[in-house]
C-alpha cells in the first residue's frame, strides 16, 4: 500500500512539474519541450526544480545541449572583425554539418580578393605533401616567421634524418608518439621557443589562413617558386599559381 502511495505521489509531482514547465515557457514566449524531453530530464536525476530546468533549457545546457551550440561556441571563440551571425551558422550547418575547420576555411577564403582566391583554390588542389613543401619554401624565402615554423614530414627520409640529428632521443620518440596519436605524418617542432612538438592535421587550413602573406611573397619573388616540382607539375609558379591567376584576369 505504501509503495502504491509513493508511486501516486511521484506521478503527481511529475504532472505538476510538467505543467509548471509549460507555464514557465509560455511566460518566456518560447515553445515548451516535448514530454519525452521532460521525462529524460527527470530520468537523468536533475531533480524537478523548474528554475533549474528553465535555465538549462534556455541556455541549451545539460541534456538540451545541441551540436549547433558546441559549433557556435567554437566558432565565436575565434577573433572576428565581422563575426558570423547565428542564422549564417544555422544555414551552413544545415547543409554542411558541424565541421568548424571547414566553416572557418570558407569564411577566410571569402575575405580574399579575386586574384588571391583564384590562386588559392588552384593551389589547394595539390596534395598535403606538396602544400607542406610550398609552406616550408615560404617560411625560408620570406623570413616572415621563425624557422621553427617549418612543418616536418615524418614519411620523408630527409626530414626524419634532420630530426634524428637535431632532436634528443626522447624528443624524437615524442614526435612519433604525437603523430601516431593524431594520425598524421606532419608535425611542427618549436625548437626556438619552448621545444613543443605539435601534430598538424589540417595542412590546407594552414595554407588558407596564411594565404595573404604567401600570395604576396610569391608575387614579389615569383622565380623563387618557379622550380618547385609538385605532384604532376614540374613548375608550381607557371603550372599552378599562374594558371589560377589566369582564371581571375579579365578575358581579352
Amino acid at each position: 500500500m505504501e509503495e502504491m502511495l509513493n508511486s501516486v505521489e511521484k506521478a503527481q509531482k511529475i504532472i505538476s512539474f510538467r505543467l509548471n514547465v509549460i507555464k514557465a515557457c509560455k511566460r518566456e514566449g518560447i515553445d515548451a519541450p516535448s514530454d519525452e524531453k521532460i521525462a529524460e530530464y527527470i530520468d537523468q536525476e536533475y531533480g524537478m526544480n523548474v528554475a533549474d530546468f528553465m535555465a538549462d533549457y534556455k541556455e541549451q545546457e545539460g541534456i538540451f545541449r545541441t551540436p549547433l551550440k558546441d559549433f557556435k561556441e567554437k566558432v565565436l571563440g575565434y577573433s572576428w572583425h565581422n563575426a558570423p551571425t547565428e542564422e549564417e551558422m544555422k544555414e551552413w550547418t544545415s547543409k554542411n554539418g558541424y565541421d568548424v575547420d571547414a566553416f572557418l576555411r570558407q569564411r577566410i577564403i571569402k575575405t580574399y580578393n579575386a586574384l588571391e582566391k583564384a590562386t588559392l583554390l588552384k593551389t589547394l588542389e595539390l596534395s598535403d605533401k606538396c602544400l607542406v613543401m610550398l609552406w616550408n619554401l615560404f617560411i625560408e624565402e620570406s623570413a616572415k616567421y621563425g624557422e621553427d615554423s617549418y612543418i616536418y614530414d615524418l614519411n620523408d627520409e630527409f626530414n626524419v634524418g634532420f630530426l634524428r640529428e637535431n632532436m634528443s632521443k626522447e624528443q624524437y620518440e615524442e614526435a612519433i608518439k604525437i603523430s601516431n596519436e593524431k594520425d598524421t605524418q606532419f608535425i611542427q617542432w618549436f625548437d626556438l621557443n619552448d621545444g613543443n612538438i605539435v601534430a598538424k592535421n589540417d595542412i590546407k587550413g594552414i595554407i588558407i589562413a596564411y594565404w595573404g602573406d604567401i600570395y604576396d611573397a610569391i608575387v614579389a619573388n615569383p622565380y623563387y617558386y618557379k622550380g618547385i616540382e609538385v605532384d604532376n607539375h614540374a613548375d608550381y609558379f607557371v603550372e599552378v599559381f599562374f594558371e589560377g591567376l589566369k582564371t581571375a584576369l579579365p578575358k581579352a
